[in-house]
């Protein structure tokens, strides 16, 4: 046990160890450090050590269930994640420092939401100028290259407008719109956009299979799920889209050969 508690101290990581009872057994250095637990606590009930209410709450009902459990909290000016194990004879509880980790969360949002801003007007601008000059092209041979030019561009409107959904989303600004779907000619519509490729696009979806949800975000769900299939898959593979109803949900899968 004293080698244990030699390697506990030395991480940064904090570790909390409760027997049968819900006392104290050990507690490392990086929980005083950071003041997480208070000192002398050995012996002690939990409740009485640990200096966050939602910590204490999240360990309370791990026990009370008997099972393991996980929870999210500020302390001071820095967040941790918490995970309690439990053992047959010992309680494991780890605290882990997810301040730079939840800063590097925003700071990724924060720059997918700007770039996607930034791009949508020059997009726009761009598509308005091949649409001009596809009406006004009269030679099939550059209307054909335009449409192509036209639909990359279309392409690339439609990844801004996703990355865009997907930060809302993320930041819980986005409302679901949830009405229902027919699945069946969604997959086809999102088929649609993968033709080109050297694939065979499989939809086993029956004609009346139907779901409540946020068509919109589905769409964008299925495109992504089906993009993944065919980018990884091999020429002359395939790709199944099929569903089936597992109440109260619908379960959508999505296969591929590759």
């Amino acid at each position: 046990m004293s080698l244990l508690r030699e390697f506990l101290n030395q991480v940064e990581e904090g570790y909390l160890l409760l027997d049968a009872s819900g006392k104290v057994a050990f507690c490392n250095q990086f929980l005083l450090r950071r003041e997480l637990v208070r000192e002398n606590c050995e012996g002690k009930p939990f409740y009485e050590c640990i200096n966050n209410l939602t910590a204490i709450s999240c360990v309370a009902q791990a026990l009370s269930q008997g099972k393991k459990d996980m929870c999210q909290f500020y302390h001071g000016d820095r967040v941790y994640s918490m995970y309690v194990f439990l053992g047959s004879e010992l309680t494991v509880v780890r605290f882990t420092d997810i301040t730079d980790l939840k800063r590097y969360e925003r700071s990724k949002k924060e720059f997918v939401a700007n770039v996607s801003h930034e791009l949508k007007t020059p997009i726009a601008v761009i598509k308005s100028i091949l649409e001009t000059l596809y009406q006004e092209e009269e030679k099939e041979e550059k209307r054909e290259f335009i449409r192509k030019a036209l639909k990359r561009v279309e392409d690339m409107q439609r990844l801004v407008e996703d990355l865009l959904i997907i930060t809302k989303l993320e930041s819980g600004e986005e409302r679901l719109n949830k009405q229902e779907v027919f699945l069946k000619p969604l997959v086809d519509e999102v088929f649609e956009l993968f033709t080109h490729k050297k694939v065979s696009l499989e939809n086993l979806v029956e004609d009346d299979f139907k779901l409540y949800a946020d068509e919109d975000k589905l769409f964008l769900l299925l495109k992504n799920l089906i993009d993944n299939a065919v980018k990884y898959n091999k020429e002359g593979g395939w790709v199944r889209v099929s569903a089936r109803k597992e109440e109260p949900y619908g379960v959508i899968v999505v296969e591929d050969s590759g």
